[in-house]
């Protein structure tokens, strides 16, 4: 039972209080019951100061929504002997209900027993509001949007993200790790990246695959750009989730295409190859092009002058006439040559190139293919010294 003394005192301890911190205020007792609330706070109910120490009074301010949450997070604060911090929905004598921050503080003795609990209420109706008007944008991007804060918690996910997972808000926030919305395979190196993107405090972008709510996995892109405030520090990171399953699914065939190339061009000993005509130097050489001439793969790029001079010295007119008639005529070229290695092994290659013309019908590049025939060319060779002999 509170004494009349304890609430009388609690009022002059308050009031003082009151000169200090002009808003919406009350006291509780050590146990938590409620003793005093300032005029500011009992009108903006409505309320006269018995309606605040009544049984009901959480009942009947609190949105039906917040109130178990806020019963909880003050009871279980209380318990501890802590302070507790929490935004809800409060009742205005109007009908209208308002958001608040209520943050709750103990005050303590010289032994440092809880004598009283002090709570104040901030109106915070305008950024709620202001709030909520951006996740509305937000949420009408088609783009996937994620909030992160300075310590990479999760924050806010918008509907586009939400949806793909078929989440709610609540769910995707859920602190469960690894989130079960990652591929499990992805998932550390996703956190590997973006910790040491918010270390640096730098923007960071990853690739990683995520669950859809059918149960498929696709490939998304990650951007992030940090949000500081007026001092340069991060208070928030900005996520852009960017599907790209088709690419990635391109990527795959392209990369099986290349390597069916290669072992074809290995097979057959052919070699692909293009020349910018403007820079006169090479631009792509295959695997097999660099095998023909007597090149380590690994040590591209080799330059068009080294290449140049590995031409039999008997064979570089044909060579550059052909290269030159292909970009002067715009037709396929056809010719034989050989080359010489440093060991002194000479082969004979048969190349096709056709110039590649721009929209100003200027030739822009060769491309084209290289095949070693010097096995074919000494087969033919051996072939006629034995009809000779047997003419």
């Amino acid at each position: 039972m509170i004494r009349n003394e304890d609430r009388t005192q609690a009022e002059r301890e308050f009031r003082k209080l009151r000169d200090v911190l002009p808003q919406y205020m009350c006291v509780y007792g050590a146990d938590g019951s409620p003793l005093y609330a300032n005029d500011e706070l009992l009108d903006f109910f409505g309320f006269t100061l018995d309606d605040f120490r009544a049984d009901d009074f959480y009942a009947r301010v609190f949105h039906p929504a917040d109130l178990e949450r806020v019963r909880t997070v003050r009871w279980n604060a209380m318990s501890r002997g802590d302070g507790w911090e929490i935004e809800a929905r409060i009742l205005r004598k109007d009908g209208q209900y308002c958001w608040f921050l209520i943050r709750g503080k103990p005050l303590r003795d010289e032994n440092g027993n809880i004598v009283r609990w002090f709570s104040s209420g901030t109106d915070i109706e305008d950024r709620k509001r202001a709030q909520w008007e951006i996740e509305q944008l937000v949420d009408a991007v088609p783009q996937h949007l994620v909030v992160l804060s300075r310590e990479g918690r999760r924050l806010y996910a918008n509907k586009a993200a939400r949806d793909y997972h078929g989440m709610t808000l609540e769910e995707f926030l859920a602190e469960d790790v690894p989130p079960k919305c990652f591929y499990p395979g992805d998932f550390e190196g996703y956190v590997r990246v973006r910790n040491a993107g918010i270390a640096s405090g730098r923007p960071w972008e990853t690739e990683a695959r995520l669950l859809r709510k059918d149960g498929q996995y696709r490939w998304f892109l990650y951007r992030a750009n940090p949000l500081r405030d007026e001092q340069g520090v991060v208070i928030r990171w900005y996520i852009s989730r960017t599907d790209i399953e088709e690419r990635k699914q391109a990527e795959g065939a392209l990369r099986r295409n290349e390597a069916y190339l290669a072992e074809a061009q290995r097979l057959s000993h052919s070699g692909s190859w293009a020349f910018d005509i403007r820079s006169q130097e090479i631009t792509h050489w295959s695997e097999e092009t660099y095998r023909a001439w007597g090149y380590d793969p690994k040590q591209a790029p080799i330059s068009y002058p080294e290449t140049r001079r590995r031409i039999h010295p008997d064979d570089v007119q044909l060579f550059d006439e052909s290269k030159q008639r292909a970009i002067a005529e715009h037709t396929p070229q056809e010719y034989e040559f050989r080359i010489v290695l440093p060991e002194g092994v000479t082969k004979y290659m048969h190349c096709v190139c056709r110039a590649v013309i721009n929209t100003s019908g200027e030739a822009v590049e060769l491309v084209g293919t290289m095949m070693d025939i010097t096995e074919q060319h000494q087969a033919r060779t051996a072939l006629q010294k034995a009809f000779d002999e047997i003419s």
